[in-house]
């Protein structure tokens, strides 16, 4: 694969705006609305799969809630400098792991937001703001807060203290209690179009070659692709995938590839087949016309034609190999002939289609 990929300098990836949400439809309109002069609900819950954007969309609401300029957000003046920084001390955040409760910091992080942190939400809330104005909430993976927790929340959603917004992230907001669900308006993220991520790609100053493969890889996912675009050991990686399963010259270099994974670990095993898949998925999504033919600029040529000429079902027998291979390892088939069976049907494949 090319190596166009982030400049040694190249920008941080930038805050998303207004403008880059306005291809999530309810998200861009509630947006819009608040632009206009009205205000915020006083609690959200934001909802979408990893990376679709959740903590982008939940700084720029607290952004736009807290800015103290005309054009909100403004992005100069004083509370929208500490937000992008990172320094407000208006802002609360709650995440699994990184407890605010002062009993909870003696005790070894849990993988819940326990009812401590709650109550010291609650207690902080109570108080003064520190600049004397607006404060926002953001509890990221919110389903993970204990059932007391969630509960002790209610009173807080019930009667928000004035001038604060609550902003609940969820990946399954179907796990919290439906009356938390109830006393907050939804906002559901969902995928990315390419455009778009390309356009933040590009304003992070990714190439374009880069930003292309990472948006093939992300499956709509803009935090995916962003996190990929960088990511050098990434790419370095799927290099050595297409080269070791999809550019076999002879069947003698079958057992040397099934030798040099030999070692791997349970998971790196699934790990491995999983991304082998996903490269046999891209070659399916060109084949159907859902994906541009420079997805493919890694592969050998012959995966290229196969793609190019074939139907999307020649890549279903291949699928099917990779999941073959996976049952064989659960099942305890020794991995390395499992490894070998799944190289020789690629390669089988492949040689069809050399001219």
């Amino acid at each position: 694969m090319a190596t166009d990929s982030r400049p040694a300098e190249a920008a941080a990836p930038r805050l998303l705006g207004v403008r880059d949400f306005s291809a999530q439809t309810l998200v861009s309109e509630e947006l819009t609305r608040v632009r206009e002069g009205h205000p915020f609900s006083h609690a959200y819950l934001i909802s979408g799969a990893p990376g679709a954007g959740k903590s982008s969309l939940a700084l720029l609401m607290a952004r736009m809630h807290m800015c103290e300029g005309t054009s909100r957000p403004c992005g100069v003046c004083k509370s929208c400098v500490q937000l992008a920084a990172g320094t407000h001390p208006d802002l609360i955040e709650l995440r699994v792991g990184q407890p605010i409760a002062p009993e909870e910091l003696k005790n070894k992080p849990k993988s819940v937001i326990p009812v401590g942190d709650i109550r010291e939400l609650r207690r902080r809330l109570a108080l003064n703001s520190f600049e004397g104005g607006r404060r926002a909430v953001i509890i990221r993976q919110a389903e993970k807060m204990q059932e007391e927790a969630q509960n002790a929340l209610l009173k807080t959603l019930e009667e928000p203290p004035e001038g604060s917004l609550l902003l609940l992230l969820a990946e399954t907001p179907d796990q919290l209690l439906t009356t938390i669900r109830s006393r907050c308006r939804p906002l559901a993220l969902n995928a990315w179009p390419d455009d778009v991520i390309r356009r933040v790609l590009s304003a992070s100053g990714i190439g374009k070659e880069r930003a292309a493969a990472a948006i093939d890889a992300a499956g709509g996912s803009i935090g995916r692709a962003i996190q990929l675009a960088g990511d050098e050991a990434y790419w370095a990686r799927q290099e050595e995938i297409t080269r070791d399963f999809f550019a076999l010259a002879a069947r003698s270099d079958i057992p040397a590839v099934a030798n040099k994974y030999k070692a791997a670990a349970q998971p790196e095993r699934l790990e491995l087949l999983r991304e082998v898949d996903d490269k046999l998925r891209a070659l399916m999504l060109v084949s159907a016309g859902q994906r541009k033919d420079d997805a493919l600029s890694a592969f050998p040529g012959e995966w290229r034609r196969m793609a190019k000429e074939g139907r999307p079902g020649v890549f279903v027998p291949l699928l099917d190999a990779v999941t073959l291979a996976r049952v064989r390892i659960m099942n305890n088939v020794n991995w390395q002939a499992a490894l070998e069976q799944l190289l020789l049907s690629l390669m089988e494949a492949k040689s069809q289609w050399s001219t």
